[in-house]
Order: structure tokens, then C-alpha cells, then sequence
């Protein structure tokens, strides 16, 4: 049985970003997929970075590169059933 959002779910003042403007080619839909990504308050990131971005984040912060990566994993979702 589906069941209604509620009416509070949204703001009234929220707008919905606006489309990007696709020319038809691959490279302007893909930059326009990144722009509107960056506008919704979303980024790309690689599925696991190097080991030289884990060693300089663990430096950077003390903690280890196991540590480093571990932290990567847990925002990115991995391994969290729940978030697959």
C-alpha cells in the first residue's frame, strides 16, 4: 500500500535545480552533469584513492594510512549493507 510524503518533507521556499542545458554532444552532457552535481551539494570521488592521497590525509591528520582508509570507506558507504 502506498502511502503519501508528508507535506512538510520539502520547504516551500526550495527550488528544484534547473536543467542543465545538454547540446547533444557527450563531453557538454557530461560537464553539465557535473555542474548540476556541484549545485545539488554533490562531488565525484574515485571508488578508493591512491595510496599516495590516503598516506598524505593520514600525515596531515596523525593517524595511520589504515585509519586513513578506513575513514574513506565508512563516508563512501563501503562494505555497509544497508547503504548498497
Amino acid at each position: 500500500m502506498a502511502t503519501k510524503p508528508p507535506t512538510s518533507a520539502v520547504s516551500s521556499g526550495h527550488q528544484a535545480p534547473r536543467s542543465p542545458s545538454f547540446k547533444g554532444d557527450p563531453f557538454s552532457s557530461s560537464l553539465a552533469l557535473i555542474d548540476l552535481l556541484g549545485k545539488s551539494g554533490l562531488m565525484l570521488a574515485p571508488a578508493m584513492p591512491k595510496d599516495e592521497l590516503i598516506n598524505a590525509a593520514a600525515k596531515r591528520y596523525g593517524i595511520t594510512p589504515l585509519q586513513a582508509k578506513g575513514v574513506y570507506k565508512a563516508i563512501a558507504g563501503f562494505g555497509e549493507k544497508d547503504m548498497h
